[in-house]
């Protein structure tokens, strides 16, 4: 059961890898701990510059632009709604 959870998650982060679309993973926060090389891409910054930051401190970074950043905290928000 545990190798076949390994694998699960392996392929998980091999799909979000290869995805067309950028992808972020927040903590609770909302502090980016993981993003894939299409959100470098859109950005046009370097994963380096977007992994630990917030969505507020990658819009004071000009990392992203403010209208991404609303619907990054507005999702952000709904999404803590749903765990409390």
């Amino acid at each position: 059961m545990h190798h076949l959870t390994m694998l699960n998650e392996v392929d998980f982060m091999r799909s979000i890898d290869q995805s067309y679309v950028g992808i972020l993973l927040s903590d609770l926060e909302g502090r980016i701990f993981y993003a894939n090389e299409r959100v470098s891409e859109i950005s046009g910054a370097p994963l380096e510059e977007i992994v630990g930051k917030t969505p507020k401190e990658m819009e004071e970074a000009g990392i992203i632009i403010k209208q991404s950043m609303e619907v990054l905290q507005k999702k952000s928000a709904h999404n803590l709604s749903k765990t409390t």
